[in-house]
């Protein structure tokens, strides 16, 4: 499941910057999935000495990956209508789109999966604002000065509740550290946590329930480049009705297999209703005792639901219906 992170940010770095974002860059990049996306800016026609953020990352992706650098890093240039002053590479994939530097800026916050500025002036804070709109993951880190500062003190609740950031996290995004090295590799950590694309799956944890979903349910989400979330499998003990609102805040997809009526499983439903969220709903009925629709509750009835016999053969129907209702969530 590829993760597309742009970092972005300023264009003239101090020594301690630099040596930082090539730590982060080394961290991020300890993921086989992570693709680096980039702005291409090289520096300012005035100012060829100038360490960007966008350079740094690329030269230290280029000197890491050398064989799969092309698979792993991704220049987004504007094809017509660029700064004047600007000097920009092409390195890696190139993709240009057709417009301005801002339509590109656009496009890149609205295709990549997380992003993290660091210092930055001029367009940093229409990023990260752009990224907020569209609750886009954004890490601005403060300690790195510029409109990351900035925009972390103007949004710092914001960030705080979209991200669910722990207290000892945004100390280190607050103060410069002592030890780049650590620092880049916590923040690329959490970065690649919460950049993941998730799909929910609500359903009652019996063991054939289970056996459906670790045999065709599971498979046919990590087909779309979903991670599967299922809170008896994939969180640590704890209270569920917490566990469960927490992540209906973080996911991009539910799915709800309502097979058996189960009442907890109805409950959650219930409450994904409430939150105006619109899942799909799984419903696995007996051999030769497929139901008719119109029987479910009326509140049911326009929701969009896959029905099936609960056999192994027709499961693929079922991982036809999750894989469409997953496309149309890209």
């Amino acid at each position: 499941m590829k993760t597309r992170i742009a970092v972005y940010g300023g264009t003239d770095l101090l020594p301690e910057i630099v040596d930082f974002v090539e730590n982060l860059t080394k961290s991020l990049l300890n993921d086989d999935e992570v693709i680096l996306v980039s702005g291409g800016f090289d520096h300012y026609k005035k100012h060829p000495e100038r360490m960007s953020v966008d350079k740094v990352v690329m030269q230290t992706a280029k000197k890491l990956l050398k064989d799969t650098f092309n698979q792993r890093f991704e220049t987004w240039l504007p094809k017509k209508y660029d700064r004047t002053k600007v000097e920009r590479f092409k390195e890696g994939k190139v993709i240009e789109i057709l417009g301005t530097s801002q339509i590109r800026r656009n496009k890149l916050v609205q295709n990549v999966d997380a992003i993290i500025t660091i210092q930055g002036e001029d367009h940093t804070r229409n990023v990260i604002e752009l990224a907020l709109a569209l609750n886009k993951p954004v890490l601005p880190l403060a300690f790195t000065g510029g409109q990351s500062e900035e925009m972390w003190k103007m949004y710092e609740q914001d960030i705080i509740k979209m991200l669910d950031l722990p207290e000892s996290f945004i100390d280190q995004i607050i103060e410069m550290p002592a030890g780049s090295l650590k620092t880049g590799e916590v923040i690329a950590d959490f970065v690649k946590k919460v950049s993941k694309k998730t799909c929910l799956i609500l359903m009652p944890f019996a063991a054939e329930d289970t056996r459906f979903y670790d045999n065709y349910l599971k498979e046919a989400i990590i087909e779309c480049k979903y991670a599967p979330h299922r809170i008896d499998q994939d969180d640590q003990a704890g209270n569920i009705p917490n566990l469960f609102k927490t992540a209906l805040d973080r996911v991009k997809a539910i799915i709800v297999d309502i097979s058996g009526n189960n009442p907890n499983v109805m409950y959650e439903l219930g409450y994904v209703h409430a939150n105006n969220i619109e899942p799909l709903i799984i419903l696995r009925s007996k051999k030769g005792q497929k139901q008719n629709l119109n029987k479910l509750p009326f509140y049911l009835k326009q929701e969009m639901i896959c029905e099936e016999e609960d056999e192994n053969q027709v499961y693929p129907n079922i991982q036809k219906a999750v894989q469409r209702f997953l496309a149309a969530k890209r």
